[in-house]
């Protein structure tokens, strides 16, 4: 007998070339869908397909994001992770995104200001005797006095701080603080004031303005330090023109707002860019857009008419002319606010209409959010706006 051999190899499909294309297809998905919100982030309204989901609970709660505070005419306020904070004369409070208490910090301001950092919120007195810094989670981590007054005090988008004050025996003492509150640098000045100072988000700039004369005018002078290095990289004149704020927009490169113009300059003191405004008078201001400023400008003494603008690279990326009263103005991201007696109106960065509603609140102040919703303030009370 023979034994019959089968030496046919039976055909089978190969697994593994499936599941490349599979991969390769969604992959191929996947990118194209990246590039479609990449190119037409706009048009596709992604943020607002966010904001559904996020607010999805919410939408019909009515009293989601309302707060209550004393009303004070010098309130100011600052955002707050989510939510937001409100500087008065008894102190500082702060209040989650739903519009619960945070926090509440009693201290004495007769002036207050409040800046907002990346997790922690700043309030002092304008040439008063105290300080206090706040962060999300850890509440109060810094609270100073100066027995003479402080002049300015910058707290950057990286929780680093700096505080110019007076001292005895000196004009101004600058002090530099890390995003831990650790004080990593100091400059005093026995001859010059400089009221005006700025950090970046590092802590690793520090940039001030000095006030003097020459050829006897008035004269301002940019500093610009290395906080690793004793002495100044660099002096700029800025001739006779008087800086009302500046602030680091990127870790480089600083933001100086002038009495007619806001300019750029690098660490190594070049110039980048410059828009005049001389010929319009200032009112407001923010650098809190996503490498934007914006600004409101009046053409004339008057209420009206006003226009808020934005800028960025020394150029103007749009503008929207206000009708009714201004109230405030604000910036987040790519988007911007701006308040009226009448309307809140929510724009892009290019001041192009995103979303408008009639300012039922009766609200005076307004911030910001990065997702296009905003937080409408006065009376004592907060709400919240979702386009």
């Amino acid at each position: 007998m023979w034994a019959k051999k089968n030496n046919v190899t039976p055909l089978r499909k190969n697994p593994r070339l499936w599941k490349r294309i599979l991969i390769a297809a969604l992959c191929l998905v996947v990118v194209t869908a990246v590039l479609c919100v990449a190119f037409f982030y706009e048009e596709l309204n992604v943020d607002a397909a966010v904001r559904w989901f996020r607010y999805l609970s919410v939408q019909d709660d009515e009293n989601y994001g309302v707060a209550s505070f004393d009303a004070h005419a010098s309130n100011r306020f600052a955002p707050f992770g989510d939510g937001f904070a409100v500087a008065s004369i008894a102190g500082l409070e702060t209040f989650h995104a739903d519009g619960s208490p945070a926090g509440t910090y009693a201290v004495s301001l007769e002036y207050p200001i409040a800046q907002a950092g990346k997790n922690a919120v700043l309030c002092y007195d304008v040439s008063g005797k105290s300080l206090v810094l706040v962060k999300k989670g850890e509440g109060q981590v810094l609270s100073l006095t100066s027995d003479n007054g402080f002049y300015d005090a910058n707290l950057s988008t990286g929780d680093t701080l700096c505080i110019a004050s007076s001292e005895s025996g000196y004009k101004t003492v600058i002090r530099v603080y890390d995003d831990s509150q650790k004080e990593i640098y100091r400059w005093f000045s026995a001859t010059q004031f400089m009221p005006v100072c700025a950090v970046s988000p590092s802590g690793d700039y520090l940039a001030t303005i000095a006030l003097g004369q020459k050829d006897g005018s008035f004269e301002s002078t940019l500093y610009l330090f290395s906080t690793k290095e004793e002495e100044p990289l660099f002096t700029i004149s800025l001739s006779g023109e008087m800086v009302y704020d500046m602030t680091f927009t990127a870790e480089k490169e600083l933001s100086v707002l002038t009495e007619k113009s806001l300019r750029k300059f690098s660490i190594q003191g070049e110039e980048l860019d410059a828009w005049e405004h001389h010929t319009a008078g200032l009112t407001d201001y923010t650098f809190r857009g996503d490498g934007f400023a914006l600004l409101s400008v009046n053409m004339y003494d008057g209420e009206s008419p006003v226009t808020v603008l934005s800028v960025k690279n020394g150029k103007v990326l749009g503008t929207l002319p206000v009708q009714g009263k201004l109230l405030g103005i604000s910036a987040c991201g790519r988007y911007t606010a701006v308040l009226t007696s009448d309307e809140l109106i929510i724009c892009r960065s290019d001041m192009s209409e995103y979303a408008r509603t009639p300012n039922t609140w009766l609200a005076t102040h307004v911030i910001c959010r990065d997702d296009g919703t905003a937080i409408v303030l006065g009376g004592g009370a907060s709400h919240i706006f979702l386009p």
